[in-house]
């Protein structure tokens, strides 16, 4: 659950979430957009979407609400076949490397030598190869290995902030969003995951910062 809270409401995302016997988690739905009055304790659904997820509700002075919408993918659903027989013909490559790596993991701690010297530069902190966005798997290897001068969104097009009025209009305001924050003058920040950027009451939008590997903004 994500979302924001007013003096009387609190507006925020929730899925359903199915398990198995086991209560291992087996499949997600949709994620909605509900509003919780605070003291009744009385909630209602304001967006719902059998092939849309609605994240990160955000509710404006002028009483707009403000999310990402991004297509629903069933858990399971993007297994491919070719990746599947991929991931079999080189498990064994990927046992031995794995086998090795533990192996000069054991050799630095007690012999203070490595058995792979060979390796390139150190490399700062973890190997991060995923990250996980709102229940959804992001592959962040293109952004960790863009090079300086060079922005790579983590996430599609299909990612996109709406501003939604009070009488169910809706505008795009941006695409590739993965998260942002409302200004106080009508403006609002968001990134990709690799830029930050600011668009004005206006409409005009400009690049304020670059990265790596960002998940959140916030105005302060």
């Amino acid at each position: 659950m994500i979302g924001e809270t007013t003096a009387k409401t609190l507006v925020f995302q929730s899925a359903g979430v199915g398990r198995d016997q086991h209560g291992f988690r087996a499949s997600l739905s949709t994620y909605a957009i509900m509003k919780m009055d605070v003291e009744s304790g009385t909630m209602e659904t304001l967006i719902e979407e059998d092939a849309s997820d609605v994240l990160l509700p955000r509710m404006a002075a002028d009483g707009k609400l403000w999310f990402i919408r991004r297509p629903y993918e069933p858990m399971g659903a993007s297994i491919s076949p070719w990746k599947v027989g991929l991931d079999l013909l080189l498990f064994p490559i990927r046992l031995v490397r794995a086998l090795v790596h533990f192996l000069d993991f054991f050799s630095l701690m007690f012999s203070r030598k490595p058995l792979i010297t060979s390796g390139g530069p150190p490399r700062e902190g973890p190997d991060q190869r995923y990250m996980m966005l709102f229940g959804k798997v992001i592959d962040a290897k293109k952004a960790q290995d863009s090079k300086k001068g060079e922005s790579q969104a983590l996430v599609p097009g299909t990612w996109q902030l709406i501003k939604r009025s009070p009488g169910g209009n809706e505008e795009v305001i941006a695409k590739r969003v993965l998260a942002y924050d409302l200004c106080t003058d009508g403006g609002v920040i968001y990134t990709d995951g690799s830029s930050i950027y600011h668009r004005s009451v206006h409409g005009d939008t400009n690049q304020v910062a670059q990265g790596k590997m960002i998940e959140r903004v916030a105005v302060l």
